[in-house]
Parts: C-alpha cells; structure tokens; sequence
C-alpha cells in the first residue's frame, strides 16, 4: 500500500515537471510529454501486477479463499440482504423487517 502512495506522488511530481517543461521549454514539450505518457503506462502495469501479487500474498491459510482466513457466509439459498440498510433478511422476503422499504420481486 505504501509503494502506491510513492507512486501516486512520483505520477503527480513528473506531471509537475511535464508542465513546467511546456512553459520553461516548449521546444521539448513534446518529449516530456511522451516520456511522461510512457511512465504513466508503464507504472500502471507494474502497479496492477504487483496489486495482483499482493492480494495473493494476503490470502490467508490454505483452502480459504477470504484475505485473512475469515469464514465464508454460510450457503444457503434462504440467505438475502436488503439494498437500502443491508441487513440478512430472507431471499424471498418483499418487505425488509428492519427498514421496512420494499425489496422488490
């Protein structure tokens, strides 16, 4: 998480630099600008994969698919929640027991 924020910061500071470069040089403009189009896509790619990386290595113990090991919901084809305040109600419930909004067909 951290190595985003660095990157965010390094992403804002290199527009920074793009910038002044259009107003200071103009005639290299167009340089930063591809220069800065480059890193901008390449940072992303590096960050997706190493988001990706992370995420798996946050998996938890073997055979848990949740980050963590947390216990997945229990299956069961009567398990619902309600859109407007989120609380378990019955899946084929129209009316939710805590808010009272409708649930819909």
């Amino acid at each position: 998480m951290v190595g985003r924020y660095w990157l965010t910061f390094v992403n804002l500071a290199l527009v920074a630099a793009a910038l002044a470069v259009y107003f200071v040089a103009p005639a290299y403009s167009e340089i930063a600008f591809y220069g800065l189009l480059i890193w901008m896509f390449g940072s992303l790619f590096f960050a997706y994969r190493w988001a990706g990386r992370s995420a798996s290595a946050r998996a938890g113990p073997a055979g848990s698919p949740i980050p963590g090991g947390a216990a997945p919901l229990p299956a069961s084809e009567h398990l619902g929640f309600c859109i407007w305040c989120g609380t378990t109600v019955d899946a084929h419930a129209r009316v939710c027991p805590a808010c009272g909004r409708g649930l819909g067909a």
